[in-house]
């Protein structure tokens, strides 16, 4: 199918985007949650309304369970496409603490639709978020009380973002690349200005495939990289679906931790996930990590639009799932 021309700017405006902050991408690390299949949008704008629903996303992480002060991280996020059209809309709301520190995240979604070909879609999306971060000192056990760097609490200093991302997908396929954070925001506490906290940016290579063995069972292998600076991590995840109902997997993340994946789709709205994560290594902890995603996907509050939809030759094609959302 051939591209019209304004389409083909909007592409090559939103790769030219994410090849220059690439180029300027300076990081370490974000949040990250390990079942990124089932939340993709924590990490690229372009997957609003991939999912082809109105969708909602649940996620609660507890890091390194029974240490004081380990992080815990929970994450809503809505999105769907508008009737009728190629466009999405979405929001999400995190929030984060670890010890004394407390943040909390708004996120408003664009994303556009292409079609490459009758069952490949290219999506590419935008994101502004708004960042309202706390440090309350008196959780902070302090030697020395006159030290004026723990004087004054950081109440509710708000810094703006931004951030882009695209994704292409297929009923078997996807590759993602984004960067949700652009701005290096700083937060400084006390008369010698030290940073408490800072966002960084960074940038995210996802893609996996799905593939039959057999009519009732897929196998999905899938890989993110996230790349900051010098800094890298890297994440191979294997998973078995059965009937498309029910999901088994583990997921390596290199040098870091080894993580076990279940998952159930209760119904065609309702799907939970959980999974565990283990350090290994030298990263100096030995506490697990618990973390557990609710999706729910919503068919009666869009109308079908086949502009969004797979379209399928004559022949049924063997060994791929019905819908991303599988993923």
């Amino acid at each position: 199918m051939k591209l019209k021309a304004y389409e083909l700017y909007r592409i090559r405006l939103v790769l030219f985007l994410l090849v220059g902050l690439a180029i300027e991408s300076r990081a370490q690390l974000e949040p990250l949650s390990t079942q990124y299949i089932n939340s993709q949008l924590i990490i690229n704008p372009a997957y609003t309304g991939v999912r082809n629903a109105f969708s909602m996303n649940l996620v609660a992480r507890h890091q390194w369970m029974g240490i004081k002060g380990a992080p815990v991280n929970y994450w809503v996020a809505a999105h769907s496409p508008l009737n009728k059209s190629k466009v999405s809309l979405g929001g999400a709301f995190q929030s984060y603490q670890a010890g004394p520190i407390q943040n909390h995240r708004l996120n408003l979604y664009y994303a556009y639709l292409v079609r490459l070909r009758h069952d490949m879609f290219l999506s590419m999306g935008v994101s502004a978020t708004g960042d309202y971060f706390n440090l309350s000192n008196d959780k902070l056990e302090v030697i020395d009380q006159d030290d004026p760097s723990f004087i004054n609490d950081v109440t509710n200093a708000f810094s703006p973002n931004f951030g882009a991302g695209a994704f292409v997908y297929t009923p078997t396929f996807y590759f993602g690349v984004s960067m949700p954070y652009v701005l290096e925001n700083k937060y400084k506490v006390g008369e010698v200005s030290n940073v408490v906290m800072q966002t960084r940016r960074s940038l995210y290579l996802s893609t996996g495939y799905g593939f039959g063995l057999g009519k009732k069972v897929y196998l999905k292998p899938s890989m993110l990289w996230r790349m900051a600076g010098k800094s890298s991590s890297f994440d191979i995840n294997m998973q078995m679906l059965y009937e498309e109902s029910f999901s088994a997997g583990v997921s390596y993340r290199i040098d870091q931790a080894v993580a076990f994946l279940a998952g159930f789709r209760i119904n065609k709205t309702f799907q939970i996930a959980y999974s565990y994560d283990l350090p290994i290594g030298n990263v100096g902890i030995t506490k697990g990590s618990h973390e557990i995603t609710l999706n729910f996907d919503s068919f009666s509050m869009i109308r079908r639009n086949k502009d969004r939809r797979f379209l399928r030759k004559k022949k049924e094609e063997e060994g791929s799932m019905r819908s991303i959302r599988y993923f």
